[in-house]
């Protein structure tokens, strides 16, 4: 085994691994006080594929066809390497659009306002039209099927330009992240506290970038390997087909940790969500229902500090805007992940 395979089986298991005890410890953390919602359960469907990702690459390193140059693979060994990666897309397709699906049901209990959940149900609707669009599109690009690992396609077989739909999807994917991203910055930027407070919990919510740059770099990946000619550079083909692989399985395992990090808090503190949200209430005074003047304003945020207590017993906030109240719920894998940045200078 050399030492490209040797990264490679290296982090099919460790990233897997580190996911998965991210989404034990997302439901340790549940637990403690709560019970798990949907989109705990939606985060697990994708470390199952996450886990498919590890063993698609344990399959290629048992069968001897991962780290090699394309001269030395042989035609049953080229054969599989190109079903590795044919199910690969399939594997990771649906892990980061399982991800995406379990980030943005996470903001709609964080953010319960109507134009939130608006906006977030338009997010899921594009995620999941990208997904059955793209895993169409991969399983008909060639046709008959068999078409994508056969050393001799038929010149009759139909097929769609592979490449230019590979970099297509990881760049849709790309812009995909972004957005989920910046969605809760708008809603964010509402609420009446310091900027520094407003920076630290748009922190939390951007965990994630990371997966953007894995994203860009696995799109840089695909181009080499799609786009140049390195079967004519014996010591290129092996590890830019490593790297494509490797980075198709950091993305998705680091989405479903960043995913669960804003909500494992009750894990590493004793804090209750009351406690927390007792000591945020006069720094979170949302916006005030109409016009009502400098007196309303007073008025209101005193009302606001005395609701808010009384509302932290039932475990949840009311928030205010001009278009009325939202309620939002403040169980303590939210609230700790969301408030307890507030809480703290």
């Amino acid at each position: 085994m050399n030492s490209t395979a040797v990264g490679l089986l290296s982090v099919s298991i460790i990233f897997p691994l580190l996911s998965l005890l991210a989404v034990l410890l997302r439901f340790w953390a549940r637990r403690l006080r709560s019970s798990p919602k949907a989109d705990d359960w939606v985060i697990v469907c994708a470390q199952v594929f996450c886990f498919g990702l590890g063993i698609n690459t344990i399959v290629g390193v048992a069968k001897g066809v991962i780290g090699k140059p394309q001269q030395a693979l042989g035609p049953q060994k080229a054969v599989v390497l190109l079903k590795i990666v044919y199910g690969d897309s399939f594997l990771c397709f649906t892990a980061l659009a399982i991800v995406k699906v379990s980030i943005l049901l996470f903001y709609k209990r964080v953010f319960a306002t109507k134009g939130f959940f608006l906006a977030a149900n338009i997010m899921i609707c594009v995620t999941l039209a990208w997904f059955t669009g793209s895993i169409f599109a991969l399983l008909f690009s060639y046709y008959p099927i068999s078409t994508h690992w056969s050393l001799r396609p038929d010149p009759a077989a139909k097929k769609i330009d592979f490449q230019a739909f590979l970099v297509t999807h990881a760049s849709l994917d790309l812009v995909l992240d972004i957005a989920i991203l910046c969605l809760p910055i708008p809603a964010i930027t509402t609420l009446q506290m310091e900027i520094r407070r407003k920076i630290a919990l748009i922190a939390i919510f951007w965990l994630g970038a990371f997966c953007a740059v894995a994203e860009a770099v696995r799109i840089y990946y695909f181009h080499r390997f799609l786009y140049e000619d390195i079967s004519k550079h014996a010591d290129a083909f092996g590890p830019v087909v490593a790297n494509v692989l490797i980075w198709s399985r950091v993305e998705p395992c680091m989405s479903v940790i960043a995913a669960c990090l804003p909500t494992l808090r009750p894990v590493i503190s004793s804090r209750t969500a009351e406690s927390i949200v007792a000591s945020v209430r006069s720094a979170i005074s949302l916006r005030s229902l109409g016009s009502g003047g400098s007196r309303g304003t007073n008025n209101s945020a005193k009302r606001a500090d005395k609701s808010d207590l009384e509302d932290s017993r039932r475990d949840w906030v009311r928030l205010n805007n001009n278009s009325g109240s939202a309620r939002a719920e403040m169980d303590p894998s939210v609230a700790s992940a969301v408030l307890y940045t507030l809480a703290h200078d």
